[in-house]
């Protein structure tokens, strides 16, 4: 196959039906990160107010300290966004967009196929 990578030996250079499948699973990305940016915003819910809070913390803004509620992964990332919705809903997308071109990769890597890549990155 032209896209694949030889498993006997190196991996050979990937194609452009390779690239097309990519750039069109991450246009693809982007185009409904924008519809969502024109019709969507981030929702509080009954737990928000905790992960903002944790996250005050472990920027050492917060008034309390870690009571154990939430584990810490989450408020770490709320931090690294200064606390801001908004931020923290670009972040969440643009993790979502480097998540999608890893199980394009791993479904390329697994059936020498750039269109298995792309189904898997849209899934």
């Amino acid at each position: 196959m032209t896209d694949s990578l030889d498993i006997g030996g190196g991996a050979q250079r990937p194609d452009r039906s390779l690239w097309k499948w990519f750039i069109g699973l991450i246009f693809l990305g982007l185009v409904i990160r924008i519809v969502l940016l024109l019709v969507y915003e981030p929702i509080a819910y009954g737990d928000t107010g905790s992960y903002l809070r944790l996250g005050g913390w472990v920027q050492g803004t917060g008034d309390r300290g870690f009571d154990g509620t939430r584990v810490p992964g989450y408020p770490v990332f709320v931090a690294l966004f200064g606390l801001d919705p908004i931020r923290i809903w670009w972040g969440q997308m643009a993790l979502g967009l480097l998540i999608s071109g890893m199980l394009f990769y791993l479904g390329w890597c697994t059936t020498e196929r750039a269109s298995v890549g792309f189904l898997w990155g849209v899934l």
